[in-house]
């Protein structure tokens, strides 16, 4: 894809179009027809790790620099859609997911030195303050996805190299 700064992830829009982000910040609408992206937001200057689009288009994006996850509509416009617990600050969100019932399930990779304080949370549909969704610390957790059933959530750890599993009881 020509006209990308460092693309981070990827995430598929309702109508089959293609989202990415770069390393400043950038928010790029992919044209799969002329192989070339389209910047139609930017968060701020900060790097946006990992996105997930929900059923009306708007892209949800672990915004690093913010310590927030950012919800961008189709045309651009930015809000916050998530803190952390108590209005704070996610040390590096890294990964959001959704279920079918709209939670998020969000990967906190933690501040990346060599203690093990990642967390995975939830947010409640509609947004605002996460709550700790899984009560173990856990290393480095990057990309999330939960499986067609929703009985699991997967998630890469980084610097545990591992792939980990944990029982989704809703």
């Amino acid at each position: 894809i020509r006209g990308v700064d460092h693309p981070e992830s990827i995430s598929v829009g309702p109508r089959g179009e293609p989202y990415t982000t770069g390393t400043g910040g950038q928010v790029y609408r992919i044209d799969l027809k002329t192989n070339t992206a389209e910047q139609f937001a930017k968060t701020t200057p900060h790097r946006v790790l990992g996105q997930a689009v929900d059923a009306d288009g708007n892209l949800y994006c672990a915004h690093t620099g913010a310590g927030t996850v950012v919800r961008i509509t189709p045309t651009g416009r930015k809000s916050t859609y998530a803190t952390g617990p108590g209005g704070e600050r996610f040390m590096c969100p890294n990964y959001p997911a959704f279920d079918q019932s709209g939670n998020m399930y969000l990967s906190d990779s933690g501040d990346w030195s060599d203690e093990i304080n990642g967390h995975i949370y939830r947010i409640r549909p509609g947004g605002g303050e996460a709550e700790l969704w899984f009560p173990e610390p856990v290393d480095t957790p990057n990309a999330i996805a939960l499986d067609a059933e929703e009985k699991h959530l997967y998630f890469v750890e980084t610097f545990g190299s591992s792939i980990a599993r944990i029982a989704i009881n809703a």
